[in-house]
């Protein structure tokens, strides 16, 4: 059973780009997936920190929030959808921070390494 997580960007709920996703999902589920979404407006979290802790003593992100849990979940899945409104010509500022945090996912060599990801092979 293929996993997907779907993670949304726009701070406001019910927007097409909320409605989209979810018409996703429903077919993800319909053909046998299992389906986690998050919105992202909804959760308490902060942007990376630059601690460095996720490259000098763990590997995931040190910071506990509810952002730890998405990424957990991130990590684990097959399939990650993300979605956002355009503002500004970019993707939200809530967005933004998930993508930053996802810096977690990347070896302390990643410039180097030929296999510069922590997750899985095709992720």
């Amino acid at each position: 059973m293929k996993r997907v997580v779907c993670v949304l960007g726009s701070p406001r709920s019910g927007g097409n780009s909320e409605t989209i996703a979810r018409k996703f999902l429903q077919t993800a589920e319909s053909l046998g997936s299992h389906t986690q979404i998050f919105a992202l407006n909804c959760l308490d979290f902060k942007g990376c920190q630059a601690c460095t802790g996720c490259k000098t003593g763990a590997d995931e992100c040190v910071v506990k929030d509810d952002l730890a849990d998405v990424l957990r979940a991130v990590r684990d899945a097959d399939v990650l959808v993300m979605t956002s409104p355009i503002y500004f010509g970019q993707v939200t500022g809530q967005l933004k921070c998930f993508i930053d945090r996802t810096y977690s996912f990347m070896k302390p060599n990643y410039m180097s390494d030929p296999k510069p990801s922590r997750l899985a092979p095709g992720k």
